[in-house]
């Protein structure tokens, strides 16, 4: 047993080299997220935390020491969305409050480590750590309180070879993956500081860093021929079942943007509106040609509340999109009204406008994961009051999944924050979907990472679903990916033009699609449950209480 730091006494070496790994792991883990993007370095980030889990001297100070690191690794990860101080002073609050939420997963999956899994060694503690550390993502993407940002797997989103695991079990699989190469850095670790004290190998260390290193080195290299397997099968897809697709970034200024639907002027209102109309009718209409199957643009494109009962912009869109003959894809607002015109519900909307039809005949896609505390309050946002007092909240919440056909094939669209579920993703997949359109507004964001790092994630949800992914942003990146997860063509951040290229769709549902995360799932708990059946009887027969520190 480690003895008790009391006071007035000089804290171990182990204190130390907690606090030290806790630090460099949640540094190294903010390090491999945009806009540093050192990708590389994201196995430490749960390898340097649970050495400073395993060498604490007791729970509570693992607990402390592992809530650093992870506010390290977290703030430094979405240190981006302190941009929005510009529209909310109170934002530097929430993204702190944000940082603390997601911290406290690892804090808390080191304090069940040390107080369970000790005693079976430090291989079976990281195994037990990583389970916990799988779960805790895992939990963050449920409720309406999800926060499915800044898992391990996001890190090596932009690596399509790296990736391919998501297609059997979505983004966990891809963290899992990183986990095995923490697993695998740690015990190359041991096993070089265990021969440098002795002068000599370890053979039980050598087992396991060979073991854990080889495991690594497999997972990544299946991933890697699966990702040019599906480079070979694109390929080979006829030209006839591919669509050709035009993807349209306006790069309007999200305050501008903002003041054409919320100025109280409403001359100012009127003329934003228009400016912001023209410019996208002269995208179109300049780079946008005859024989283009489907044109997608962004989020909010026309955002004033009126635009369902707009007759004139409605017969300018239908004038615009003619000539083309393309399908369309638009975000718009929605209204539910009652027989004297007041407003009852409010939905972010996709609308699918099929080529020749009226805008009316217009489908719509009721955006279904609103972003919590921007687009609504969750749970007690319809208490009476509520709403008005907070100043924001408007949207409903959809509750039907629409998928549209275009030139024969299923097209189903994520909005903005919907786009980081993998769960929806699945679920549009599995109604038939064989194309995804992502419509976004990232300009909230200026010109910091998160923009980067929301982009990434479409690449995830292409390989997840073998679906391509046309993603059409107002300010960037607006990109066309294919089902291996490879950009065919982009526009970068805080351009203005259209995007021109080819999708094929897929038809083919991966196992990601049939059985959801249940799998991994499962054995992240059966591995938590079998560790902990071997600590009470290894306590039972009088074994020790815990093994001896990492380093």
């Amino acid at each position: 047993m480690r003895p008790r730091t009391t006071a007035g006494t000089k804290r171990p070496p182990a204190d130390a080299i907690g606090w030290g790994a806790a630090a460099l792991g949640g540094l190294a883990g903010g390090l491999a997220f945009d806009p540093a993007g050192l990708r590389a370095l994201i196995p430490l980030a749960p390898a340097g935390l649970f050495l400073a889990a395993w060498n604490a001297a007791t729970p509570r100070r693992a607990f402390r020491q592992v809530l650093v690191g992870g506010l390290i690794f977290y703030g430094v990860a979405i240190s981006w969305l302190l941009t929005l101080v510009r529209y909310n002073a109170v934002a530097p609050v929430g993204v702190a409050v944000m940082a603390l939420y997601m911290a406290l997963y690892p804090a808390l999956a080191a304090v069940i480590v040390r107080r369970w899994f000790t005693g079976l060694g430090p291989s079976a503690g990281f195994v037990a750590f990583a389970a916990l550390w799988l779960l805790g993502e895992w939990f963050r993407t449920l409720g309406r309180l999800a926060d499915p940002w800044t898992l391990l797997a996001h890190a090596w989103a932009p690596w399509p070879a790296a990736i391919q695991w998501a297609e059997f079990f979505g983004e966990l699989g891809v963290s899992a993956t990183v986990l095995v190469c923490a697993g695998a850095a740690l015990a190359i670790g041991a096993h070089a500081l265990k021969w440098r004290r002795a002068g000599r190998p370890e053979r039980r260390s050598t087992v396991w860093a060979v073991s854990a290193t080889a495991a690594a080195a497999a997972l990544l290299a299946f991933s890697s021929i699966r990702e040019r397997n599906w480079a070979d099968r694109l390929a080979e897809t006829p030209a006839s079942t591919a669509l050709r697709v035009a993807l349209i970034q306006p790069n309007i200024d999200q305050m501008e943007k903002m003041a054409s639907y919320m100025a109280e002027d409403a001359a100012v209102r009127g003329r934003l509106l228009r400016e912001h109309e023209k410019l996208l009718e002269g995208l179109i209409q300049d780079r946008v040609e005859p024989g283009v199957d489907l044109i997608v643009t962004p989020e909010s494109t026309f955002p004033a509340l009126d635009f369902q009962f707009d007759q004139p912009l409605h017969r300018r869109i239908e004038g615009l999109l003619a000539p083309i003959g393309a399908d369309a894809v638009f975000g718009a607002v929605r209204l539910v009204v009652d027989r004297e015109g007041g407003i009852e519900e409010a939905y972010n909307s996709a609308y699918f406008l099929p080529a020749g039809e009226p805008v009316t005949a217009a489908a719509q896609q009721d955006k279904m994961r609103l972003v919590p505390f921007g687009e609504y309050i969750p749970y007690v946002g319809e208490l009476p009051g509520v709403r008005a007092l907070v100043g924001i909240a408007d949207f409903n919440e959809g509750k039907v999944v629409r998928v549209f056909s275009t030139r024969g094939h299923g097209l189903a669209a994520m909005i903005c924050f919907e786009s980081s579920f993998s769960a929806q993703a699945r679920r549009l997949t599995r109604a038939e979907a064989h194309l995804l359109a992502v419509i976004t507004n990232d300009a909230w964001y200026g010109r910091s990472a998160g923009a980067a790092q929301h982009h990434h994630l479409a690449r995830l949800r292409a390989v997840e679903t073998r679906r391509p992914v046309a993603r059409a942003a107002n300010s960037g990146i607006s990109s066309l990916i294919d089902p291996a997860g490879r950009l065919t063509a982009t526009l970068p951040l805080g351009e203005r033009g259209v995007i021109l290229g080819t999708a094929r769709p897929q038809t083919t549902l991966t196992f990601y699609v049939r059985w959801g995360n249940r799998w991994l799932v499962g054995l992240a708990c059966g591995l938590i449950v079998g560790l902990g059946g071997a600590t009470v009887l290894r306590r039972g027969r009088g074994g020790p209480g815990r093994d001896q520190p990492c380093a």
